[in-house]
């Protein structure tokens, strides 16, 4: 059987979401950024699933000052998952991550993604995955420890066929990604 992609109401539902929901909205807040004060570099990787290969590579190659991952996440808020199981839920904004099992993001540009989320009435929820890495952990240490944070767009049923994410939490996301790189002067310290 074919599989596709389909919007259900204001859902997206199909296979492979992750990670062309967050190319997806990388290209959108690229097509809204208009002459940023700093160098905006935006790739795409590959082989996450497989050890982050592409991210490792990528930061060193960049050299980057500060890295800001886009990815998806678990929205596991479904019947059999307590509250404190829950990592995300769909339709509450974009997901600020504070660790997963690669990484445990920097806390000046975590707090700085959650002031400009505040500040620009952005809805948003953090984010603590136990276990599972994303490309933010290969960045963060491929040339060094270069200060990081991700921004991550809630999906349900993710790494199957049915992945399904929510268009408010995806519009959160861009929203997030250009009010952060808007505001990037190059003058905030990231350093420990």
């Amino acid at each position: 059987m074919a599989q596709s992609t389909e919007r259900v109401g204001e859902f997206v539902a199909g296979k492979s979401l992750d990670n062309r929901v967050s190319v997806f909205a990388m290209l959108a807040a690229a097509r809204r950024l208009d002459s940023p004060a700093v160098d905006v570099h935006l790739a795409a990787t590959t082989q996450e699933e497989v050890g982050l290969r592409g991210a490792s590579a990528l930061g060193v190659d960049l050299d980057p000052d500060l890295v800001v991952a886009v990815d998806t996440t678990v929205a596991n808020d479904v019947p059999g998952f307590a509250d404190g199981e829950q990592v995300t839920e769909l339709g509450e904004g974009a997901g600020i991550k504070l660790k997963d099992g690669s990484v445990i993001t920097s806390h000046k540009v975590h707090r700085r993604l959650r002031a400009v989320a505040e500040r620009e009435g952005i809805d948003h929820q953090l984010e603590v995955l136990s276990s599972g890495g994303t490309d933010t952990g290969g960045l963060q240490g491929g040339s060094g420890a270069t200060p990081a944070g991700a921004i991550s767009v809630p999906t349900r049923y993710l790494h199957t066929p049915t992945e399904c994410v929510h268009e408010a939490d995806v519009a959160a996301a861009v929203d997030l990604l250009v009010g952060f790189l808007e505001s990037e002067d190059g003058a905030h310290d990231y350093r420990l």
